[in-house]
């Protein structure tokens, strides 16, 4: 008897601790370019293609409830991009994937997504005389 109290207020002391240390660290990420020199290690990170557009990544934490937040951020890099709306968007990867560990199942992983921008329109394709 006197071990199943002492587990149970062990647990919730544990419990108690990290509701603590989630309470301070679930903030909404800064709107920031990725970078591992400086820390950032959520935000945006892009590319200039060689077809003159640009590949656009958004990494956000896993304990963001709500995908929305990283279409903002790939909606508002893609606007700075381009100087105002691209003229054209593909957003090929949109996942979440899971993390796993050893025998104790698994969790929502970070939000990842990844497309191309286009600032302007393609030319249209040239039609034999």
């Amino acid at each position: 008897m006197m071990e199943t109290l002492s587990a149970r207020a062990g647990t919730v002391a544990l419990l108690a601790a990290a509701g603590l240390a989630l309470g301070g660290c679930l903030t909404v990420p800064e709107y920031a370019r990725i970078s591992p020199e400086t820390g950032v290690a959520y935000g945006y990170f892009d590319i200039a293609n060689p077809d003159g557009g640009y590949t656009i990544r958004v990494i956000l934490p896993a304990y963001m409830g709500d995908p929305q937040l990283a279409y903002a951020y790939w909606d508002r890099r893609a606007t700075e991009l381009c100087g105002g709306p691209p003229a054209r968007k593909v957003i090929h990867t949109a996942l979440r994937p899971t993390v796993h560990y050893d025998r104790y199942g698994g969790m929502p992983g970070d939000f990842h997504l990844e497309g191309f921008a286009w600032c302007t329109a393609p030319a249209a394709a040239a039609t034999p005389p």
